[in-house]
């Protein structure tokens, strides 16, 4: 009879699990091909390393260009700004794994510019491009939240 009972326990659990796995993967599919790549790769990463590094955000990077996002379209205008400023000089990088690494302002691009009286920082390409991952995450969070909190209201 207990072998009866811990069968059915069982089953219930994988039509459980199998049920949340299908709502996550309906749930993920509005987000765009980047954040479907780039959040779970990044939250996982975070979750292991305090710091990530270089080589991480490199395989990362690399990861995401097998996946066939384009760099420039994918991020925020401000670092599409720094590609073209760069393109300008004759340096192209046109990959994630490359910009994701690159801790240089190649000696031609500028650090900080002053609007309206205060100083900004405009941040070299590796910071917009980790800056992609980071929003990437955070929606690829919200999302998966939001299927498992419909889950536990029901």
């Amino acid at each position: 009879m207990w072998d009866n009972v811990l069968h059915e326990i069982v089953a219930q659990e994988v039509q459980i699990d199998l049920e949340e796995r299908s709502d996550a993967m309906a749930a993920v599919e509005v987000l765009s091909l980047f954040d479907r790549c780039a959040g779970p790769l990044y939250a996982e990463a975070g979750e292991r390393y305090t710091t990530i590094p270089d080589v991480v955000w490199a395989d990362m990077g690399a990861k995401i260009d097998r996946a066939g996002t384009s760099l420039e379209e994918t991020l925020e205008p401000e670092g599409k700004k720094v590609l073209r400023d760069l393109a300008r000089q004759k340096i192209f990088i046109s990959t994630w794994e490359e910009a994701l690494v690159c801790d240089s302002d190649f000696g031609v691009l500028e650090t900080k510019i002053i609007v309206r009286g205060n100083v900004k920082y405009r941040g070299m390409l590796s910071r917009h491009a980790k800056r992609a991952f980071y929003r990437a995450r955070d929606k690829y969070r919200k999302v998966l939240e939001h299927v498992y909190e419909k889950r536990i209201r029901v």
